[in-house]
């Protein structure tokens, strides 16, 4: 069986022969993986990631843009609800973001809460748990209490505590990610309705029907989209 390398190899002599003008050797191979992550070929993308990765002689590519690869790679993975794999990739890329820039980075915390995100499809809920606490600590102690990747953590903690039914948890964490999302963005912004549903979820699923109902209809009103 062929290595990633001598597949990446193999891919790159492709683009080579091919003698485009438009992109240089890399440059058409890092497009490529972007388009399948985006086409849902997450196999085929992470193939030539990995391999880009490793033959880093004829890739000539920097650390940061593997670590970018490698975030669609997992993305990709997520999307297609493959949790171990998008847990596997998530791991690389916190171990690169990490060594390369420390916590105090937005892509390592950034890394971190893909990780909890894998590891709450898994179903590993105290696993995710800890790392989103983990992550909104990082992130509170170095980009503030008020920046959106914030506000995007304490919405993903929030989903995982509705799932496990510890509803007061949800709804507080729902409320705070709302208020970051407005200060930025304001009231009528699509990820304040999204978090509005979020809590009309919680009140639909404690009977509170009334209550649930004026938020859907609200958090439409917002960005357009029917949650009923």
């Amino acid at each position: 069986m062929f290595g990633v390398g001598l597949i990446c190899q193999l891919v790159m002599t492709v683009w080579l022969a091919m003698g485009s003008s438009s992109h240089s050797p890399v440059d058409s191979p890092v497009s490529k993986v972007k388009e399948l992550c985006f086409a849902g070929k997450c196999d085929s993308a992470s193939i030539l990631a990995q391999g880009l990765a490793e033959d880093k002689r004829l890739s000539a590519l920097p650390d940061i843009v593997i670590g970018e690869l490698g975030d669609s790679v997992a993305l990709c993975w997520y999307r297609s609800s493959q949790y171990y794999s998008a847990y596997a990739e998530r791991t690389r890329e916190f171990r690169l973001w990490h060594n390369l820039c420390g916590d105090s980075d937005r892509r390592t915390i950034g890394a971190l809460n893909g990780l909890a995100l894998a590891c709450d499809g898994l179903e590993r809920y105290g696993e995710a748990e800890s790392l989103f606490v983990r992550a909104i600590s990082l992130a509170e102690g170095t980009l503030g209490k008020d920046d959106a990747i914030l506000a995007v953590i304490h919405s993903n903690l929030a989903s995982l505590f509705w799932q496990t039914n510890r509803y007061p948890e949800s709804e507080s964490l729902y409320q705070r990610s709302m208020e970051i999302y407005m200060r930025i963005f304001g009231s009528n912004d699509g990820l304040v309705a999204e978090d509005l549903n979020g809590i009309a979820d919680l009140y639909r699923d404690q009977g509170r029907c009334s209550e649930a109902e004026s938020l859907y209809q609200r958090a439409m009103a917002w960005c357009g989209r029917d949650f009923l």
